[in-house]
């Protein structure tokens, strides 16, 4: 599909085992022949290879600091866990986007890559569609990879995923203007005690927001003291009802397969994102709610098993016996039940 504005990919993150990022920049030049292609990393065994230098057109080093204990409590042992890197996160993002020269940026992951150009279809059909927010030029959109419904096992409301992104760039400088997060927060709930009404997926939360909240969050209300949530899983009916309300004026979900995503990093927890997270079908059916008045065309489909089902699926798996008997059932068997419901 041609492109009307020039555009600019933006590709973050570290070396990644699983995808050459070479290939995946001649990849992107195919698919995308007029735009300009930044790498931006704290990673020098990225930013320094010449072949990579080479290969692109701007390299970003953005001084690799910044990292705050993991984001959840370790499962097991010191060894099982990630660092939450939130700040090293915004720094990247925001000086590969402010890098760009594009009207348009489409934000990638090293360890992603999109195999065609069919989130331009998407953009096509909801970039005339007006915005209520004067502060911003149009919506972000964004991958269902953890834009989590927060009406399912983890109900936390404005976590929106942040992996893939394509936009106006303007937006994308604003949603990467975020403040730094604070040490205090990364380990809030060392010293502060869970909501009573947290689930144990909740429980396992030391932050006391999770990134993806922190970001989305900032982007709409500018400030935390306008935050409508105080911790990660504040929710109520009233709370995910105006979430959804205002989610398709700011953010535009759309789920892997309907953009040719390659997520491969994530391929396990498909059923989980195809369940429990907004599809490109939910997402476009919040913004003809939040718009009846225009005529929109919602051409895609549900993912994994029907909502209506799925909360009687949830009820038998948060029974202690079932979940028993999951744990000590052959692995395949697993993935044959995960695949029923994805």
């Amino acid at each position: 599909m041609e492109q009307k504005l020039s555009m600019s990919v933006v590709i973050c993150g570290v070396k990644n085992a699983d995808f050459d990022i070479i290939y995946s920049v001649k990849l992107l030049r195919e698919i995308f022949p007029n735009a300009e292609l930044i790498l931006s990393s704290n990673d020098s065994s990225l930013t320094k290879a010449q072949q990579i230098i080479a290969a692109v057109d701007k390299v970003i080093d953005c001084g690799n600091y910044g990292h705050l204990p993991s984001l959840k409590f370790p499962a097991h042992s010191i060894s099982n866990t990630v660092n939450n890197n939130i700040n090293k996160q915004i720094a990247s993002n925001y000086a590969g986007i402010n890098a760009a020269s594009g009207e348009l940026v489409l934000k990638l992951r090293t360890d992603q890559i999109l195999f065609n150009d069919d989130i331009l279809s998407l953009w096509e059909l909801i970039e005339s569609v007006p915005v209520s927010n004067s502060c911003r030029k149009g919506r972000i959109i964004t991958s269902s990879v953890f834009s989590i419904n927060p009406r399912y096992s983890e109900r936390m409301p404005f976590h929106i995923s942040d992996m893939m992104q394509f936009g106006y760039r303007q937006d994308l400088l604003h949603y990467y203007s975020a403040p730094q997060y604070t040490l205090e927060y990364a380990v809030w709930y060392e010293k502060n005690p869970h909501h009573k009404h947290s689930n144990f997926n909740e429980r396992s939360f030391r932050s006391l927001y999770a990134v993806e909240q922190w970001l989305a969050l900032h982007y709409i209300y500018n400030k935390e003291e306008e935050f409508p949530v105080r911790f990660h899983n504040d929710f109520s009916t009233e709370i995910i009802e105006n979430f959804e309300s205002i989610l398709p004026d700011y953010f535009i979900i759309a789920h892997p397969d309907d953009i040719g995503l390659r997520i491969s990093k994530f391929e396990s927890a498909r059923s989980y994102f195809n369940t429990q997270c907004y599809s490109t079908y939910e997402s476009i059916e919040l913004l003809k709610k939040a718009n009846p008045d225009l005529k929109i065309t919602n051409k895609y489909f549900p993912k994994g098993i029907d909502k209506k089902k799925y909360k009687y699926v949830r009820f038998f798996l948060e029974i202690k016996v079932i979940q028993l008997a999951i744990k000590i059932m052959p692995a395949d068997f697993k993935s044959f039940l995960k695949s029923i419901i994805a």
